[in-house]
């Protein structure tokens, strides 16, 4: 877990958002940062729903076309329930 971490990350946080409001960029990192926590969240319920074992090493395209895969079975799934 990286909570001890969470003081430099803020840190970090408020030099980015500092930085985006002198260059008048602070939509574009709003924008970024929610496709972040989305990507996190795909990532959260990957292993939630069993796309991914909790107890292996995690593999590049688990990381990143899996999320695709998922997405497109869930879309199925829910198109399938509205029928």
């Amino acid at each position: 877990m990286l909570i001890s971490s969470l003081p430099a990350m803020a840190l970090g946080l408020a030099a980015l958002v500092d930085w985006a409001i002198e260059r008048n960029a602070l939509s574009t990192v709003g924008i970024l940062s929610c496709c972040l926590i989305l990507w996190n969240a795909v990532f959260f319920a990957q292993y939630r729903l069993g796309y991914i074992q909790q107890n292996t090493a995690i593999t590049f395209k688990q990381l990143t076309i899996g999320k695709l895969f998922m997405l497109k079975d869930m879309a199925s799934h829910f198109q399938k329930l509205l029928r």
